[in-house]
């Protein structure tokens, strides 16, 4: 079995975390593996990769081939990996130094751009917090424009209203007075008419009082003569029926004295 020293990708989406593994070469490259000697963190700053220092020395004297980001994180910790194990040449001595200053460069790059990120996203946070609010007080003037227009037109409606009930109590008033002018105006010619029609009146009522008096005049002197005519025939026929028995009682008296 042809066994290599490799790594073995972990940890979520852009967090990534490697497993040192040693694994079959056939084997997929987050499958299967024999063993487990180290770890790889590229998120940390310092002390990235970590090695079982033994386990590791152990495979590479039984044959396992590392690879070459293996190699370099070997040499990094100070692992040495036989030549004929490699298949590229570890840096000079004398470049390690400048390659630790380029790693140590990006990594400043990096840090440095994900400063600037940070601050143009916050920046932009704040900026469109400060569009929010103003579109806020934006909205809020409208409503406050829009409801002053409201009650502004309320209250000319309500002028207009109120002037409108004025007038029609002012039409009402002259249409109470008018009514009341006419009235007094009938009244007065009706007084007027009353005053001229009282000597008419009066004349009318002298010329027939006369005729009133005489027609109350002609009924008593009818009943008087009735009365005196009645009284008449009633005085002759008492004489007769005294005279009768006078007549009689006389030759009476006579053959009596004889």
């Amino acid at each position: 079995m042809t066994t290599r020293i490799r790594l073995a990708r972990g940890g979520s989406k852009k967090r990534p975390f490697y497993r040192i593994v040693v694994a079959d070469k056939a084997a997929p490259r987050d499958g299967r593996y024999v063993e487990r000697i180290g770890s790889y963190n590229p998120l940390l700053e310092n002390n990235k990769a970590t090695f079982d220092k033994e386990r590791a020395e152990y495979w590479l004297g039984v044959g396992a081939r590392p690879s070459d980001r293996v190699v370099k994180l070997m040499s990094v910790v100070g692992i040495e990996v036989p030549a004929k194990l490699r298949d590229f040449k570890p840096p000079a001595p004398a470049k390690q130094g400048l390659i630790q200053q380029q790693l140590e460069e990006k990594r400043k790059a990096a840090l440095e751009a994900k400063e600037k990120a940070a601050k143009a996203k916050e920046e932009a946070a704040k900026e469109r917090a400060a569009k929010e609010e103003a579109a806020k007080a934006e909205a809020a003037k409208e409503q406050a424009a829009k409801a002053a227009e409201e009650e502004a037109a309320k209250a000319e409606a309500a002028k207009e209203q109120a002037a409108k009930a004025a007038e029609e109590e002012a039409a009402k008033a002259e249409a109470a007075k008018e009514e009341a002018a006419e009235a007094a105006k009938e009244e007065k010619a009706k007084a007027e008419a009353a005053q001229e029609e009282a000597p008419k009146a009066k004349a009318a009522k002298d010329a027939h009082a006369p005729s009133a008096e005489t027609a109350q005049e002609e009924p008593a002197k009818e009943e008087a003569s009735k009365a005196k005519a009645a009284k008449e025939e009633q005085a002759p026929t008492a004489e007769t029926a005294q005279e009768k028995p006078a007549k009689e009682e006389a030759p009476e008296a006579e053959a009596a004295k004889d």
